[in-house]
């Protein structure tokens, strides 16, 4: 059986991921929610950082120059809104910007095989794991890179309707 590491770095899309960005800007700062897998793919290892879990702190890393956010499977490994693996709602401001802005680049990364390779390997709840797989949606397995003005700019919005 294959490492996830191996996997990770070699059957998915993380390279074409940071390459897409290099597309966008030379030297592409960006949260993700997998920066160790796609740190392996910049020059400096700063430029590739944790997500956010708050908007003060995505504002804050924005006005930095940290202008895109890489959402992958790991998502639901280590960001999501109740802390434990696999649930389906991400934190706050990843959450939000799943459910309300358009991605702009999306990569198919994991097909359903590697998924279910990739929960059960994370697995520390076998009955929320299953769930989740059972219950799976498209953009588990995906790589979806959003702009963080997009997502900013509908915060901003919907703040503006309430």
């Amino acid at each position: 059986m294959l490492t996830w590491s191996w996997v990770a770095a070699n059957r998915s899309q993380y390279r074409e991921a940071i390459e897409y960005l290099k597309t966008l800007e030379p030297h592409p700062k960006a949260l993700s929610s997998e920066p160790y897998i796609e740190n392996l793919y910049t020059e400096n290892r700063k430029d590739i950082v944790p997500c956010p879990t708050n908007v003060p702190v995505m504002q804050a890393v924005y006005k930095k120059g940290y202008h895109y956010l890489i959402l992958d499977p790991q998502a639901y490994i280590s960001w999501t809104a109740d802390g434990q693996r696999f649930t389906q709602k991400l934190e706050g401001p990843l959450e939000f910007a799943r459910q309300n802005v358009k991605p702009i680049k999306v990569f198919d990364n994991f097909n359903d095989e590697l998924l279910t390779q990739f929960a059960y390997e994370h697995n520390q709840n076998l009955s929320k794991t299953s769930e989740f797989l059972n219950n799976r949606q498209e953009h588990f397995g995906q790589i979806r890179i959003y702009d963080i003005k997009d997502i900013l700019d509908k915060l901003v919005e919907n703040a503006n309707h309430l």
